[in-house]
């Protein structure tokens, strides 16, 4: 079997398994409050951006179908692993083992196989995201002008999740670090074009005292979930339930198990702090479920059976393009490591950081990866 038809194999594996789950697993309650938004389409929703209700805009016509509302989801997931596998190409990975060893690391991570399988913000913001590497990568390789696409795909990513912003902070070490980047217009257009593309959800957010934000910065950094808004809702006001009254009685019945519950002691907040750098650092490390331990198999034979050094490419990463993908990689996992002893971190959040890992990882051991596809 050729490596090219590994490749398809690969892609058509993934894709299927996808569209079968896709219509035999029932709607999370995440989904069904997405598909819910998609029924009234905007350029904004209280606590995230428009994209993924955009992308479940399908559940309109076929309102009684899980698998309609995902499969532009599913389709879009599919759509990382053509870009994924061209910015490989690009950066002069040109035997087809090493490509299939960057895909497999990247499709099939934890966080990889569930943005396909589970239609959530992340699913739209991982895929902008790898859109967004692919043009910056083909800006510094071959035409400076995508930057501005680079630009457009980083606005939409946005659209999909805030953690997209990242990627402004990726793109800036990466032209403070070449200073003939930084001295040329076209970044600085693609930051326009970005602000340009973000303008519908910027002008709506106006429009709604800021909720999105507010929101998110609130949850991300002081765990406060309340926003205070000035403007009308149609929603009822809450009264005090009558004792006599289903709510009073129910709300009694959880009071009463509260109460029964032995108090646990309160842990100290350096223990507290620990506990959540140690959950962030486990929630990574699962990220990459089983490559974990085809990683310490491959270090292990490289330390007592692979005694020769393997031989060195005749063409070396082009510096511009691994300041970039080393800031994709390092950015998101500092940023939220620093968040982490005052938050609880999801395993999710930073996790768009594997792409780029993924095809650093397959650069500087490409030859010596081939035995893992033997």
């Amino acid at each position: 079997m050729t490596q090219i038809t590994k490749l398809v194999l690969t892609f058509l594996v993934l894709l299927s398994f996808q569209l079968i789950l896709a219509a035999c697993l029932p709607v999370t309650q995440d989904e069904a409050y997405y598909f819910y938004w998609a029924r009234y389409l905007d350029f904004g929703y209280f606590d995230h951006p428009p994209m993924i209700a955009w992308f479940a805009s399908l559940t309109n016509l076929f309102p009684a179908s899980v698998f309609w509302a995902r499969l532009p989801g599913v389709l879009a997931s599919a759509l990382s692993f053509p870009i994924i596998y061209n910015i490989l190409r690009m950066i002069n990975l040109k035997d087809n083992q090493s490509i299939l060893a960057g895909l497999l690391l990247s499709q099939f991570n934890l966080a990889g196989l569930a943005v396909g399988l589970i239609q959530t913000p992340d699913l739209p913001m991982q895929l902008f995201w790898a859109l967004a590497l692919h043009e910056a990568v083909a800006a510094i390789r071959f035409d400076e002008k995508r930057w501005i696409t680079a630009g457009i795909a980083t606005g939409l990513g946005i659209q999909g999740k805030y953690t997209m912003f990242i990627m402004g902070l990726v793109f800036l070490y990466t032209l403070i670090r070449s200073h003939r980047l930084l001295l040329r217009p076209w970044p600085y257009l693609g930051g326009l074009a970005c602000f340009i593309t973000l303008a519908p959800h910027l002008t709506w957010n106006a429009q709604h005292e800021w909720i999105s934000f507010r929101f998110q910065l609130g949850r991300g950094f002081l765990d406060e979930y309340n926003i205070a808004t000035q403007r009308p809702t149609d929603l009822i006001a809450p009264g005090i339930a009558t004792p006599d009254s289903k709510v009073f009685q129910l709300a009694q019945y959880f009071a009463d198990q509260k109460r029964e519950e032995k108090p646990k002691p309160k842990p100290s907040p350096f223990a507290q702090s620990w506990r959540r750098v140690q959950n962030y650092i486990g929630g990574q490390l699962a990220v990459w479920g089983g490559f974990l331990l085809v990683g310490i198999g491959f270090v292990i034979r490289r330390r007592f059976f692979q005694r020769s050094s393997p031989e060195k490419n005749s063409q070396s990463l082009d510096p511009e393009v691994r300041h970039l993908l080393q800031a994709a990689t390092w950015v998101p996992l500092i940023l939220f490591g620093l968040v982490s002893p005052f938050q609880n971190i999801e395993a999710n959040w930073p996790a768009m950081y594997t792409i780029a890992a993924s095809i650093l990882i397959v650069w500087f051991w490409r030859l010596s990866l081939r035995w893992l596809l033997v």
